[in-house]
C-alpha cells in the first residue's frame, strides 16, 4: 500500500510540476503578445489585424492559464480529499 501511495504522490508532484511550466509558458506567450500588440506588430503575422490577432493570443492564453490553475486546483483537492478518507478509516 505504501509503494502505491509514493507512487501516486510522485505522480501528483510531476503533473503538478508540468502544469506549474505551462502556467509559465502562457504567461509569457500573453506578456509577450500584449508587448507586440503595444508596438503594433502582429506576434504571427497571419494577415489579419494586429490588433486582432495579438487579442485572440492574449484570450486564448487566459483561457489556457484558467484552466491550468483549475487543474492544479483538482489535484490538490483530490490529495486532500484522499488524505481526509484515510483519516476516517
Amino acid at each position: 500500500m505504501q509503494e502505491k501511495k509514493a507512487k501516486m504522490h510522485l505522480y501528483r508532484k510531476k503533473a503538478v510540476s508540468v502544469l506549474i511550466s505551462l502556467l509559465v509558458l502562457f504567461a509569457l506567450v500573453a506578456l509577450y503578445s500584449f508587448i507586440q500588440m503595444q508596438r503594433g506588430v502582429a506576434i504571427f503575422n497571419l494577415g489579419m489585424s494586429y490588433y486582432a490577432e495579438n487579442m485572440i493570443v492574449l484570450v486564448f492564453s487566459f483561457l489556457s492559464i484558467g484552466k491550468v490553475v483549475h487543474e492544479i486546483y483538482r489535484i490538490e483537492s483530490h490529495a486532500e480529499l484522499e488524505e481526509r478518507m484515510k483519516k476516517r478509516i
